[in-house]
C-alpha cells in the first residue's frame, strides 16, 4: 500500500515539475505534445499525474527541453527533494 502512495505522489510531482518547465520554456501542452509526436490529452493527463510516462517518453520530454535524461531527473529531484 505504501508503494502506492508514493507512486501517486511521484506521479503527481512529475507532473507539477513538468508543467512549471512547460510554462517557464513558454511551451503549451499542443506545442510539447507536438514535439514529443503526441497528443495534448496525454500531456494534460501526464501534468495531473494520472500517467505514469514511460522511461521512452521521459527521455523525449527531456530532449525537448534540450536535457538529458540524467539532468532532468537531477533536476526534478532536487526541486522536490525525492
Amino acid at each position: 500500500m505504501v508503494k502506492d502512495k508514493q507512486l501517486a505522489a511521484y506521479k503527481k510531482a512529475f507532473g507539477h515539475y513538468l508543467k512549471e518547465k512547460r510554462i517557464n520554456s513558454k511551451m503549451t501542452q499542443e506545442a510539447l505534445a507536438d514535439r514529443l509526436g503526441n497528443n495534448r490529452q496525454n500531456i494534460s493527463a501526464i501534468e495531473r499525474g494520472e500517467i505514469n510516462p514511460t522511461l521512452i517518453k521521459i527521455r523525449s520530454i527531456a530532449a525537448a527541453f534540450d536535457m538529458t535524461v540524467g539532468e532532468m531527473l537531477i533536476e526534478f529531484e532536487e526541486e522536490y527533494e525525492l
